[in-house]
């Protein structure tokens, strides 16, 4: 009798932690299609944007000067533009 349950357990539960590893590994893929890319703060108007940090698009705290808290804000500068206005976000 116990052989037979087991023999009934144990494929739906490899099934089940099979399943489970999928719906992670899926998850982290996707959470690692937003790439870090550097972070720019404004100095003065002859420098405009400063490369600093490494930041992320993902939603989340507010990127600043070296992960400091209530530093200067980095911001996304635009390609072949000296403007940086997007508001970056800490990476995880």
């Amino acid at each position: 009798m116990k052989t037979s349950i087991f023999k009934m357990i144990l494929p739906m539960a490899v099934i089940a932690l099979a399943s489970a590893g999928a719906v992670e590994s899926q998850a982290k893929s996707q959470k690692s299609a937003l790439v870090n890319e550097t972070g720019w703060y404004h100095l003065s108007a002859t420098q405009p944007c400063i490369s600093s940090t490494m930041c992320s698009l993902a939603p989340g705290a507010v990127c600043t000067v070296n992960a400091i808290p209530g530093a200067q804000q980095l911001y996304r500068k635009g390609a072949g533009s000296t403007d940086c206005a997007f508001v970056l976000r800490q990476p995880e």
